[in-house]
């Protein structure tokens, strides 16, 4: 069967308000908990406090590098 998935936390790193809609709107639908943040500087500070069990992350904005931000989330 299907694993629940209400309790799991996705966090959603995008500047692209399209690509925020339609994955939180696909990812809500599924019973996941959904954290949105549009920039990699605030990701990282809150990283830590939302404790995601998954992290969607748009590697291509414009305020940060995204593989330096995935080295000091990992």
């Amino acid at each position: 069967g299907l694993k629940d998935c209400s309790m799991d936390k996705i966090l959603i790193v995008d500047d692209e308000p399209n690509n925020l809609d339609v994955l939180s709107n696909c990812l809500h639908k599924a019973n996941f908990s959904i954290f949105v943040i549009t920039n990699g500087k605030t990701a990282l500070e809150r990283v830590n406090h939302i404790q995601p069990d998954l992290i969607l992350l748009d590697i291509m904005m414009p305020e940060m590098q995204q593989f330096p931000l995935i080295k000091k989330i990992c």
